[in-house]
């Protein structure tokens, strides 16, 4: 399934497919995830692509416990990578960040690009296709 990436470039959309996700509950409070994609212009994707993946664990925390509004969500690992043939990488998010229950950052370690401003994180996608000549 197709969807768009939300990204653009001179009127030129970038395209998103997911190729693999896998979760692997562990238990009722934490998930592993794996997700693969490929970026490219193309509806088909059928020319130049850019490669991304995320390899993180996601993990809930009550404060109180059962109580909802003291809930902190923690991802650990490879949350964004993506990268191309002959640009390398564009984006690259990993680490630990924590978030309350309204998002709001509560603890980062590591480059989290995408936590602060996404759409600066995700600018080097569209240059980077059309690096490669799509």
């Amino acid at each position: 399934m197709r969807r768009p990436a939300g990204l653009y470039e001179r009127g030129r959309q970038a395209n998103a497919t997911p190729l693999r996700r896998r979760e692997r509950p562990r238990s009722e409070d934490r998930n592993a995830r794996d997700i693969r994609g490929i970026l490219g212009f193309e509806p088909d994707l059928s020319g130049p692509v850019l490669t991304g993946r995320g390899i993180y664990e996601e993990t809930y925390y009550y404060i109180v416990p059962g109580d909802l509004s003291s809930r902190t969500d923690r991802y650990t690992g490879l949350d964004v990578r993506i990268t191309g043939p002959g640009v390398g990488l564009v984006v690259h998010d990993v680490g630990v960040k924590t978030f309350d229950i309204d998002d709001n950052v509560l603890f980062a370690h590591g480059p989290h690009p995408v936590v602060g401003d996404f759409e600066t994180a995700f600018a080097g996608v569209c240059p980077a296709l059309e690096a490669m000549g799509a």
